[in-house]
């Protein structure tokens, strides 16, 4: 029966399709439309947060090279050494950058990149918004071909860093300002001279700021060893001075107050002000560890001893009796092995020996004598350890020290050569004694009491050997791998780098001989970071906080 008002509809009919296609078609597209909008404002967004990344990056690195150009003419003590060096401009124009550092973050072409606007100060710019447009109207001038006009005391710097070559983008500036430093008095944080195995040190009898204060002729002394005490703060100086700390300026010593004595049997150490040229003020750490004077050009045998007959124990000249074991001047202690100055051999004792704290700096060890000093235990170098070859360890022991460069071949190390402008250079890194070459062996592991070691080695037998390979590191640009010296024997995904032990881990120092008390550490690998135990040689300056006011301008 057929039903009035319905029809079937017929094979091809989609009248109702064709609606129903038009309302889905409609929503997709607005649908389309808004999620579009968000998903591009999204992705704009990312790429907005990634530039920015890339611009603070290239910002950074341009602050680096900078620092990297001055730092490597750093001003001798009297502000006219490497001044001719310093990157000035003589024709910038008044108000304008003593210099612009200009460099690409990457390989060239379209890569981000970095401005460095360089200003030199003789004061440190305002803690304000307005620190360029200052530093611009207080700016010392250049003089033709190279350098500043006086020296100067800081350089603010302006680095502008940018994602692309050519960008509409204005970038990210960063600001900092570096103080600059002394090469014959560098801004070492200072530390406490320790008698050997002893708990005394050696000691101003007044603080330069004390009341009464220090004196001009006034006696070094030993007392009781005791953290943060100012009258045992000192600066070992790569002039080998060796100077109170902070004691420069103040009103009895303008220049600094120095440990000096005329090299002359039982004559008292005293506190005079600093002569950089003065021979009664210069003192090698010897080879064991005594502070012996010079006649000019070597060490003279005249030795700091201790007078423990005073109260206070004073320091003298040469007061063990020579050739005399078990006697000392005025007393019946114990001499030992009877000789002032120990020289390549003798005893350590009590009366003779001194260990300087990491603090204390360097003296003249570096790079320039062959020395390996390491970064966080500054003024102590890469030692082979009682001077013997076949060792079971390497040791970081004090600095070696000669007012001619010359030392004992057990801390001389033979690098890799590197390459004019290159920042690392592959290759042995060897010391040579009695005729033979021996170069530092990689264990391949940052296991615990797993030691660097030594092996007899020839320097011209091709390929090297594995675990002989180091890759030496200077300033590389970025901070946390320069100054490395790394070995990519059996490290699993990135090399290892060569570090002292510290604990907790196992065995970390040196015990027996003497040192238990000293803290001397063995030579071990880790996994290389940007730890300061990872860094030799780095610059002295580099030790302390001399940028000021690093921020996003």
């Amino acid at each position: 029966m057929r039903v009035s008002g319905l029809r079937r509809p017929s094979a091809g009919d989609d009248t109702g399709s064709l609606m129903l296609a038009m309302l889905l078609t409609i929503v997709i597209v607005g649908a389309s439309v808004v999620l579009g909008t968000t998903v591009v404002a999204q992705i704009q967004g990312t790429g907005t947060d990634v530039r920015r990344d890339v611009e603070l990056n290239a910002a950074q690195s341009g602050i680096e090279v900078a620092l990297a150009q001055i730092r490597a003419t750093v001003r001798e003590g009297d502000g006219t050494g490497a001044l001719a060096q310093l990157p000035c401009d003589s024709s910038a124009a008044a108000k304008r950058p003593n210099a612009i550092l200009t460099g690409s973050v990457g390989n060239g072409g379209a890569t981000p990149n970095y401005s460095v606007n360089v200003y030199y100060l003789s004061s440190t710019p305002p803690d304000n918004g307005a620190q360029e447009d200052w530093a611009k109207n207080h700016r010392i001038d250049c003089q033709p071909g190279g350098g500043t006009v006086v020296a100067p005391d800081f350089a603010f710097l302006a680095a502008t860093g940018r994602a692309v070559s050519a960008s509409s983008f204005p970038g990210r500036t960063i600001v900092a300002t570096y103080k600059f430093q002394s090469r014959t008095k560098p801004n070492v944080p200072g530390g406490s001279i320790n008698v050997y195995n002893s708990a005394l040190c050696v000691s101003a009898p007044a603080a330069v700021t004390g009341t009464p204060p220090l004196q001009v002729g006034a006696s070094v002394i030993v007392t009781t060893c005791a953290a943060d005490d100012p009258r045992q703060d000192f600066t070992y100086n790569p002039s080998l001075q060796i100077e109170l700390k902070n004691s420069e300026g103040s009103t009895n010593f303008p220049d600094g107050a120095c440990l000096d004595a005329a090299s002359i049997d039982h004559t008292r150490v005293k506190f005079q002000n600093c002569v950089a040229t003065k021979l009664t003020e210069i003192w090698s750490l010897n080879n064991r560890d005594n502070f012996e004077g010079t006649n000019g050009t070597v060490p003279n045998g005249k030795c700091f001893n201790i007078d423990y007959t005073k109260s206070p124990a004073t320091v003298v000249i040469n007061n063990v009796i020579p050739g005399n074991a078990n006697k000392v001047a005025g007393t019946s202690g114990d001499g030992t092995d009877g000789t002032p100055c120990s020289g390549t051999f003798g005893d350590y004792t009590p009366y003779k020996s001194f260990f300087p704290d990491s603090n204390a700096g360097t003296g003249g060890a570096g790079p320039e004598t062959g020395q390996l000093v390491n970064y966080e235990q500054f003024g102590r170098c890469l030692d082979v350890s009682a001077n013997t070859v076949s060792f079971a360890f390497m040791v970081i022991f004090p600095c070696k020290q000669t007012p001619n460069g010359a030392i004992q071949w057990n801390q001389v190390w033979y690098l890799p050569p590197m390459a004019l402008g290159a920042t690392s250079a592959l290759g042995r890194i060897s010391v040579h004694s009695g005729g033979s070459d021996y170069c530092l062996v990689s264990p391949g592991s940052v296991s615990p009491q797993k030691w660097v070691t030594l092996t007899l080695c020839s320097l011209t037998d091709l390929p090297v050997p594995p675990n002989q390979m180091w890759t030496r590191r200077a300033f590389t640009g970025v901070p946390s791998t320069s100054y490395r010296i790394e070995s990519e024997f059996q490290a699993p995904t990135t090399s290892y780098c060569l570090r002292p032990a510290v604990p907790p881990a196992v065995n970390a120092y040196w015990t027996g001989g003497g040192f238990d008390t000293l803290n001397v550490s063995k030579l071990v690998l880790g996994a290389c970071d940007d730890s300061n135990l990872q860094k030799w040689n780095a610059s002295p300056s580099l030790l302390t906080s001399i940028i000021d006011g690093y921020h996003e301008k």
